[in-house]
C-alpha cells in the first residue's frame, strides 16, 4: 500500500525536543479501483533525543486516530488507529527536515485487532 499525506507539525518547547503532531493521509489499496482506498487521520506526540545536540537525531512518538475506508457497496467502515512510531530526522540549515520512520499501525475494530507496519519517509518545511 501506498501513502500520501500531509503532517503538520509545531514544536512545543524552545529546543525541539517535544513536538505536536497532525497527519492526513490518503492510502492506495492493493485492489484496482478504490475498493480498499482509505483516509487516514492522526494526532500525536513526537519526543526527539539530542535535537539541540545534533543535525541528525533519533525520536519516537505516540499517534492515535481513525482510518475511513473508501469502498463504494458497504456502509462506511471506521477503525480506531494507535500507531507508535521510531525515526530519525535531519535538520537542515534550520529551514528543512529530512526523516525517516518505522511506524507500527494497531487498527481496532468492534473487539478485533489489525496490525500493519510501515516506513514512511517525510520531507518537512520549517516557518
Amino acid at each position: 500500500q501506498n501513502y500520501y499525506g500531509l503532517e503538520m507539525s509545531r514544536a512545543l518547547d524552545t529546543n525541539g525536543r517535544s513536538r505536536l503532531v497532525g497527519r492526513a493521509q490518503y492510502g492506495l489499496g492493493e485492489m484496482r479501483g478504490k475498493l480498499d482506498d482509505f483516509i487516514d487521520w492522526t494526532a500525536g506526540m513526537d519526543f526527539s533525543l539530542f535535537p539541540e545536540t545534533f543535525v541528525v537525531y533519533p525520536y519516537c512518538g505516540a499517534h492515535f486516530g481513525m482510518r475511513h475506508l473508501l469502498e463504494d457497496t458497504l456502509p462506511g467502515r471506521h477503525f480506531f488507529i494507535a500507531a507508535p512510531s521510531l525515526g530519525v530526522r535531519a535538520e537542515l540549515g534550520g529551514i528543512f527536515t529530512l526523516g525517516v520512520e518505522l511506524r507500527g499501525m494497531f487498527r481496532f475494530e468492534n473487539g478485533h485487532r489489525r496490525d500493519d507496519g510501515m516506513v514512511g519517509f517525510n520531507c518537512g518545511y520549517n516557518w
